[in-house]
């Protein structure tokens, strides 16, 4: 009965980063993200986020020099139990996903 639903991915990705930019970067922005989203920067957890605007705070763990980011998405169960006909809703992270100032909300 949940044949398709499409369950969770993860992403991950290593990014350098210049100590001018560790000073301006206060969010990770994911943009667009299909579905529920929990991410980690540099194995250090920075929360989930179910609706709204998929931010999180990096600046107490965004350094100077190589980072590594993974973000899980958990898609919704409606493509899997919606009616056969039914349009079904994209799935996962299209982004983009950017590092910028200013506060997560």
């Amino acid at each position: 009965s949940l044949r398709t639903f499409a369950g969770t991915v993860d992403y991950q990705t290593s990014f350098v980063v210049t100590t001018a930019d560790v000073a301006a970067a206060r969010v990770l922005d994911l943009g667009r993200v299909n579905g529920v989203s929990e991410a980690w920067l540099n194995g250090r957890s920075l929360g989930a986020r179910w609706y709204g605007d998929h931010h999180y705070p990096v600046s107490d763990v965004l350094q100077s020099g190589e980072n590594t980011l993974r973000v899980r998405v958990a898609t919704l169960v409606w493509n899997g139990v919606a009616e056969p006909d039914a349009p079904r809703e994209s799935a996962g992270l299209p982004g983009p996903v950017v590092l910028r100032s200013g506060t997560p909300h």
